[in-house]
Order: C-alpha cells, then sequence, then structure tokens
C-alpha cells in the first residue's frame, strides 16, 4: 500500500539523517564542553564548536533525545522487515483467506475421521 511506502521512504531518511547527525552533535557537545575528542591511534579530532556551558547543555539534550528516537526507529524498522518477510505473497490483507484455502486443500481426499 502507498502509505506503508512512504513511511518506508521517510524512515529511511530519518535513520540516515540521525546515522550523519547523531555523531555530529556528539562532536559538537564534546567540543562545546572543551573535552578532547581521540579517535584511534591518539588521532585528535580538531573542536568544531566554541567553548558554551549553555551550548554544550542543549547539545547533551539533542543527543539524548535523539538517541530514543533513534532507538525506536531502528525498532519499527526491524517489524516492518519481519512483516514484511512473513506477509503472504498477494499482501497482509489476503493472509487469512490464503491459509484457510490452504488448510482446506491438505485436508481434501483425507479421512478426517479416521
Amino acid at each position: 500500500p502507498e502509505p506503508m511506502k512512504l513511511a518506508a521512504q521517510l524512515s529511511h531518511y530519518a535513520l540516515y539523517v540521525l546515522m550523519i547527525g547523531m555523531p555530529l552533535i556528539g562532536w559538537g557537545m564534546l567540543s562545546a564542553a572543551a573535552y578532547p575528542v581521540v579517535l584511534f591511534g591518539g588521532v585528535y579530532l580538531p573542536a568544531i564548536l566554541p567553548q558554551s556551558d549553555s551550548l554544550h547543555t542543549l547539545l547533551w539534550n539533542a543527543h539524548f533525545y535523539f538517541a530514543f528516537v533513534f532507538f525506536a526507529l531502528v525498532l519499527l524498522h526491524v517489524a516492518a522487515a519481519l512483516r514484511s518477510a512473513r506477509a503472504p505473497p498477494g499482501g497482509p490483507a489476503r493472509g487469512p483467506e490464503l491459509r484457510s484455502r490452504a488448510v482446506c486443500e491438505s485436508t481434501r481426499g483425507s479421512d478426517i475421521s479416521a
């Protein structure tokens, strides 16, 4: 259905925005608190924002709440993938009809009373 396709596209865009945005927000948050950002092997990233307690608090809150949004999107994405993988070929609306027809056909010709 069209609404599900739109939801899938929007959730993909949101996942990509958060996957790129969350590390940048974290880097900015650490820069605003004057903490060094150390990568592997002692490589330091430069500060991207000036030191500011209010900016650090704002970015910390944004990082905190976006993490929950990101986690919820990942859960919804996994649930949608599982639902899509289990859907019958005709779509979810035809599922009960196909299953009941398959049960009827599998019992046809067999003696159920025996």
